[in-house]
C-alpha cells in the first residue's frame, strides 16, 4: 500500500577555451587583432538534482484511493572566468606577461527551484473516477516578488459503459469526462 522512489544526481562539467592570435595577424573583421591577441577561459557547471516520490493506495470496498506526494529540487551553479591579453610586445609568445593590456572578469549564476506536488485518484466500481493536482513550484529565476506559484487541476469522468443497464453491443467504451 506505500511506495517510495528516490532520485539523486550529480553532473559536473568543466571547459577549458583558449584563443591566440599572434602578432601580424591579418583580419578585416577585427583590426585589433593586429597587434595579438590571447584569451583564456575557464566554465565550471555543476547541477545537483533530487527527487522524492511516494505512492499510496488503498482500496476501501469499492473505492480505489492513490496518492502520489512528490518533491523535486534542483540546484545548478555556473561559474566561469575569462582572461585576455592584447598587444604584444614580443613575437610568438603565447603568454599573458608578453601583453600591455590585460582584462580579466568573472561570472557566478545560481538558479534554484524547488517544486512539491500532490496528485489524487479515486474510482469507484471503475465507473466514477476524480482527479485532483496541487503543484507549487518556487524558482529563483523569477523576481523576488513571483518567485512561487501554484496551480492546480481538477478532473472527472463517468465511465457509463461500465453500468449493468448499458448494453449496446457496437460501443465497448463509453466515458464522459
Amino acid at each position: 500500500w506505500l511506495h517510495f522512489t528516490g532520485n539523486i544526481s550529480l553532473d559536473r562539467e568543466q571547459r577549458f577555451n583558449s584563443d591566440y592570435f599572434p602578432r601580424g595577424y591579418l583580419s578585416l573583421r577585427d583590426p585589433a587583432l593586429e597587434n595579438g591577441l590571447l584569451s583564456k577561459s575557464h566554465t565550471e557547471t555543476t547541477a545537483i538534482n533530487s527527487s522524492l516520490t511516494a505512492l499510496i493506495f488503498k482500496d476501501f470496498g469499492d473505492l480505489s484511493v492513490k496518492v502520489r506526494p512528490s518533491i523535486l529540487f534542483e540546484d545548478l551553479n555556473i561559474n566561469g572566468i575569462t582572461t585576455e591579453g592584447r598587444n604584444f610586445v614580443v613575437d610568438d609568445t603565447p603568454s599573458l606577461n608578453a601583453a600591455t593590456i590585460i582584462t580579466a572578469s568573472s561570472f557566478n549564476q545560481v538558479i534554484r527551484s524547488t517544486n512539491f506536488f500532490t496528485i489524487a485518484s479515486l474510482d469507484y466500481k471503475d465507473r466514477y473516477i476524480a482527479d485532483v493536482l496541487f503543484r507549487r513550484d518556487n524558482s529563483s529565476l523569477f523576481g523576488s516578488d513571483q518567485r512561487n506559484a501554484n496551480y492546480f487541476r481538477v478532473s472527472g469522468a463517468y465511465r457509463i459503459s461500465e453500468e449493468p443497464w448499458f448494453n449496446i453491443n457496437a460501443i465497448d467504451e463509453f466515458k464522459l469526462r
